[in-house]
């Protein structure tokens, strides 16, 4: 599930990113090693939390189970304290509920409110959790045993909705990122390698920037074009961006890579 998640998130980030930018994702083409190399570096340290919360999770454990079987309301005398037991075990069996209700006040109140996006899927998921495992501290309580995941119907739909919201949860943060790496890239594209294009024919390249020569004498070239820069290059294609792209005008231009083009590259 590991490799799909990183596969899912690469793919999302990238489309993103190209959406951002104003081009379809089919003219970058990466591949699916290219999808899973940039997904490391960006969602390695979400995974290094979450393993270091499952880590904490498997420590308290034994803990929590004492203090859940100590803190029944049956065994208590006081009211308060029997009051404390049930207001717990019912927050706990309504996570599902409780969780995404607190990440939305957050989100709105003390966040940007576009971080309700990627709060939305992840709480979901943190609350089910959490429900799914008080009643698994309800069952253990109760009968000394949990409850067998693998072969009841409502735990594997559990399982399977835990999935799904992960999966979903990942698709907002891959969308943040791309969104993010888009907008960062457009503050200093022009920093990227300037491109001076040498064709042949007219490629009839119209935009903001784009300063076209057409050479009288006779030569492999007959047209020169200025104020590009390099976005990337895919599958022996060029995505090449004007010196004027802006979101009202977010040209892209693709030229495939032969000898009719001459490529020069320039800082």
């Amino acid at each position: 599930m590991l490799v799909g998640l990183l596969f899912y998130f690469g793919w999302s980030r990238q489309a993103a990113l190209t959406e951002y930018i104003g081009f379809p994702q089919a003219e970058w083409d990466t591949g699916t090693s290219g999808f899973l190399l940039d997904s490391v570096s960006a969602i390695f340290f979400p995974i290094v939390v979450g393993l270091l919360v499952l880590i904490g999770w498997r420590l308290v454990d034994p803990a929590v189970r004492r203090w859940y079987r100590a803190t029944e309301p049956e065994r208590l005398t006081s009211s308060w304290k029997r009051g404390i037991g049930l207001s717990t075990r019912a927050l706990l069996l309504l996570s599902w509920l409780v969780v995404p209700a607190i990440a939305w006040l957050i989100t709105h109140s003390a966040v940007d409110p576009g971080w309700w996006q990627l709060a939305e899927p992840a709480s979901l998921a943190a609350g089910v959790l959490l429900a799914a495992y008080g009643v698994v501290l309800a069952r253990h309580a109760e009968t000394g045993s949990g409850p067998t995941w693998w072969s009841s119907p409502t735990w594997l739909l559990i399982t399977g909705l835990t999935v799904a919201l992960l999966f979903w949860t990942v698709h907002e943060f891959a969308v943040i990122e791309g969104h993010g790496e888009a907008a960062q890239f457009i503050q200093r594209f022009k920093d990227q390698p300037g491109i001076t294009l040498y064709s042949h024919d007219d490629l009839r390249m119209v935009a903001p920037g784009i300063r076209v020569t057409r050479y009288a004498s006779p030569g492999a070239y007959e047209f020169r074009y200025q104020g590009l820069h390099l976005f990337a290059r895919s599958g022996g294609r060029l995505l090449l961006l004007p010196d004027g792209w802006t979101f009202d005008q977010p040209y892209v231009f693709v030229i495939r890579e032969d000898d009719q083009v001459r490529i020069e590259y320039s800082r």
